[in-house]
């Protein structure tokens, strides 16, 4: 358990800017932290203090600094900051999203009713089909409100959600054992591919009510603090989409 004063790095961060110089990685990383697990108020000195467990980091082989040990994220001081400013900014609401296109769902539409027509009689043939709708959808357009592209921040949300999208449509290894959204859906009995149906998936938060001491000088975050979330949409002729407000057993069992 680490314990890191945000007034006191604020003051220190202020006086390496007024030198011309950048926060240390110590500063960066606030001390190694790998999550916020309590908020410290102390009004005696003005102290508001982030506590959770925490190690030492190193650079990873892109450059990320990250947990020593298992590789695994480490907080970041500009997060913090841009999160922050979020917070008490008009919206307060963060949004990623990755957009298939109108018309290139539509063309998706019309692969998977083509290749509806024959069986798959070989594992090659599925691959083909699930090919064919991969680069049919092609290209997406990347929606983020509420935060800036630009920062660290807005870079991870957009990047999580594409990684946890190629898993979900079996271009990237996700985790061990988990197979993908569309390597689980099944052939009907007579080996044809089922109606096109188009998945969301998207994160969300995921902690539990938040604790305090009764002099509310000292806070507790439960639960993992992120969930993922799946919902089938219906496909019109024109590549629109069409909630269900349901989600199907494979869905559901990726998510």
């Amino acid at each position: 358990m680490r314990k890191v004063s945000l007034t006191r790095l604020e003051r220190e961060v202020q006086l390496l800017a007024a030198q011309g110089r950048e926060p240390s990685e110590a500063m960066q990383t606030l001390a190694g932290l790998k999550r916020i697990k309590y908020v410290l108020v102390y009004p005696d000195t003005g102290d508001i203090v982030l506590a959770g467990p925490a190690g030492d980091w190193r650079r990873d082989v892109e450059g990320r600094l990250v947990d020593a040990e298992k590789g695994a994220p480490v907080l970041n001081l500009d997060d913090l900051v841009v999160t922050l400013r979020n917070a008490y900014g008009p919206l307060g609401v963060i949004r990623c999203s990755i957009e298939p296109r109108k018309e290139s769902l539509a063309e998706a539409k019309n692969v998977n009713e083509k290749w509806s027509k024959q069986p798959l009689k070989s594992a090659l043939q599925r691959q083909k089909w699930l090919g064919d709708v991969r680069a049919a959808i092609g290209r997406q357009d990347i929606e983020i409100d509420g935060i800036d592209r630009r920062t660290h921040a807005g870079r991870v949300l957009i990047e999580a959600d594409y990684r946890m999208k190629l898993v979900g449509i079996g271009l990237e290894e996700g985790t061990p054992g988990i197979t993908s959204y569309l390597g689980a859906i099944e052939l009907d009995k007579d080996g044809n591919p089922p109606a096109m149906k188009l998945l969301r998936l998207w994160f969300m938060l995921n902690y539990s009510a938040l604790s305090a001491t009764s002099g509310r000088d000292a806070f507790e975050l439960r639960g993992p603090g992120v969930k993922v979330l799946s919902e089938n949409e219906m496909l019109t002729e024109r590549g629109e989409r069409v909630p269900t407000g349901a989600s199907d057993e494979p869905a559901t069992r990726f998510a």
